[in-house]
């Protein structure tokens, strides 16, 4: 048993760090450039998007959001030997959503949900240089804690009321993936656009957790294991393929956790929120 437990918590750090350190980015003589870079530059991001909240087992619907995010940290913007541009960043990020933000579509009468919530993470990428730009699919993820605050309709049906008064009031442990498209214009400004889908517990059970998140981490492994042979290979096609196996790999699981937060292990089934996001990001 304490082999295993072993061997679920290297996997699942390789999760986090593996993409840094075996894409082939340029050596370092600083220990901390597998998160920074070589050259980083302290950034500041401000996001808006539209949000949605669900649980596959509420009967009722959550409308739409709006979301307001505000993330800071370090961004590397480097080039490989075969002339790919890297994208890195470590960050720290807090959020708000709420219909006052807008959003506002759909959903059960009167059933309202806003989102605080707050995490850190990491984010890479590979892509392009043009002139006077660099145009970068990028993939990130993180670790992020929730709270839920609702206004409910007294039509609520018990059941979905129970589901709800699990989050309520409280901060939930939770991950988050996000795809997109980032331009980098100049040396100080970018634009973005991605899709987050966040899964958020309603308990945390470690073991179980840990072992879930272990075969992502494989999988993910696996890609970034190969990924500096794909670029070496097909510079102009590589950061697609890594971009588009990432993205997979993440779709696919946050399905599985849709049902199961733990799967493949017999579990509950988690709130989760995807949310369109567009961003501006100031390089200091």
């Amino acid at each position: 048993m304490p082999l295993l437990r072993f061997f679920l918590i290297a996997v699942a750090l390789l999760a986090l760090f593996a993409p840094a350190a075996l894409a082939g980015d340029p050596p370092s003589s600083s220990p901390y450039s597998w998160i920074i870079g070589e050259h980083p530059h302290p950034f500041l991001q401000i996001v808006y998007g539209i949000d949605w909240p669900r649980q596959k087992r509420l009967e009722a619907e959550f409308p739409s959001i709006g979301a307001v995010e505000l993330k800071g940290g370090y961004l590397y913007v480097d080039t490989l030997k075969n002339g790919v541009v890297t994208l890195g960043e470590g960050f720290i990020m807090g959020g708000w959503y709420n219909d006052g933000l807008g959003g506002g579509t759909g959903g059960t009468e009167g059933l309202k949900g806003s989102l605080g919530r707050f995490g850190f993470g990491y984010g890479q990428g590979y892509g392009y240089a043009l002139p006077n730009a660099v145009i970068v699919p990028y993939f990130l993820s993180g670790a992020t804690w929730t709270k839920l605050s609702t206004d409910r309709p007294q039509t609520l049906g018990e059941t979905d009321n129970d589901i709800l008064d699990r989050y309520e009031g409280t901060f939930r442990f939770g991950l988050a993936a996000e795809s997109g498209i980032r331009a980098n214009i100049g040396q100080k400004f970018s634009l973005s656009g991605g899709y987050e889908a966040n899964i958020i517990y309603p308990r945390f059970v470690f073991w179980e957790w840990l072992g879930s998140y272990a075969i992502v981490g494989a999988a993910n492994g696996v890609v970034s294991f190969f990924s500096g042979d794909m670029l070496d290979e097909s510079p102009a096609l590589g950061p697609i393929m890594v971009f588009a196996l990432r993205t997979a790999i993440a779709w696919g699981f946050y399905q599985l956790l849709r049902e199961e937060m733990n799967w493949p292990f017999d579990s509950e089934t988690p709130l989760t929120h995807e949310t369109l996001k567009f961003g501006v990001t100031f390089i200091l």
